[in-house]
Order: structure tokens, then sequence, then C-alpha cells
């Protein structure tokens, strides 16, 4: 590992018979910093949040972790979580989901992103918005990830917002905030490999 490369964590999990894939991505300011560092540490804070705020009828399976910047792209690095949400009672439907908005320092949408996050309990929610609970549980989430990571006595590495295009890969633009949309949005379905 290098000062600067760019370790994306992929928190891999399950609703209904359905993968979700939420994406994380970090520079790495120690060169001790590892992607097996990097996936400890978010499955041990972000996913641990994700988990507190989530029915039992979502599962994290895994978090995976890879260096994606400089090319060419290292091996996955898989840590198993294997662990279901603990809130009681059923799941909205998982077409719904908490969306939780990463900014940046600069304006407009050009550096933006947001994650879907699906396994919301029914009791959570009023008029497809978050009650006041189920708020402060995701804001915890939200400031989870928000947070550096990495190994015990390393310089944490920094989460950023890293959007590479084919051909070239921009600079990564650090995360300022995040923020929890407290009305519930659908999310669309990915279909793999369609058509190959």
């Amino acid at each position: 590992m290098a000062i600067n490369d760019v370790i994306q964590a992929r928190i891999v999990g399950q609703l209904h018979g359905q993968t979700t894939i939420n994406t994380l991505c970090y520079v790495v300011r120690d060169a001790n910093t590892t992607p097996e560092d990097v996936a400890n540490d978010v499955a041990g804070n972000v996913v641990s949040f994700i988990l507190l705020a989530t029915c039992g009828d979502f599962q994290v399976l895994r978090v995976d972790t890879q260096v994606i910047d400089p090319l060419p792209r290292t091996f996955v690095t898989s840590v198993d979580v294997q662990a279901n949400g603990s809130l009681p009672g059923q799941s909205i439907p998982s077409s719904s989901a908490v969306v939780i908005r990463k900014r940046t320092t600069f304006a407009g949408r050009k550096y933006r992103g947001r994650c879907y996050f699906a396994g919301v309990p029914t009791d959570n929610v009023v008029s497809s918005m978050l009650n006041a609970s189920a708020q402060i549980a995701w804001k915890k989430v939200a400031t989870a990830m928000l947070q550096g990571v990495g190994g015990i006595g390393q310089i944490p590495a920094t989460p950023v917002l890293f959007a590479p295009h084919k051909g070239y890969s921009p600079l990564p633009q650090p995360l300022t905030a995040t923020i929890v949309d407290p009305i519930l949005r659908n999310q669309r379905r990915r279909q793999i490999g369609v058509g190959i």
C-alpha cells in the first residue's frame, strides 16, 4: 500500500433474497494501512450501526475491499459478517430505502453521492417517512460513514467521494457531510449480465 491509494469498501447485504451493495471509498493516509484493515474497521463500525437501524429480515453478508486507484486493481479482500439487523418486525418492501447523501466542498451535482439502505422496519415508517427514533439511528450510520478507518495505531484512511470514469480517474474528494433523508426513496433494480 502507498499513501493516497484509494480503497473501495463494499458492504454486501441481502433482503428478501435480493443482494444489496453499498460502496464507501477511502484514501490511505498511512503506508501500513491494508485493505484488510479497512474491511475490519468498516465491519466493526459502519456495519454495526446499520445492523442497529435495520430489522431481522436484512442481513449483512460481508465487507469486500479492494484498491481501485491506482490501476491495476488489486485482489478483493473479504471479511465475513453474517449478521442480521437487530430491530423486530418485518421490513418495508426492498424497493424502498433510506437515502444517505454524501457531500464534498464542491457545489453542484458533480461531486455528490448517495447510498440507499434497505431493511427498514415497517414500525419505523409513518407516511413514507422515517419516524424520530429511526432518524436518530440512521444519523448514527451517517456519522460512522464520515469517520476515518484503519488499523490500531495507524493514521485513519479518509472517507472520500471517488467516481472513476472510463479512461481517467478524477481526484478523490474528501467527504464533508453525510445527510439522512427522512423521506424514503425508491431504488431501482439493476440486472447484471442482461443482454450478454
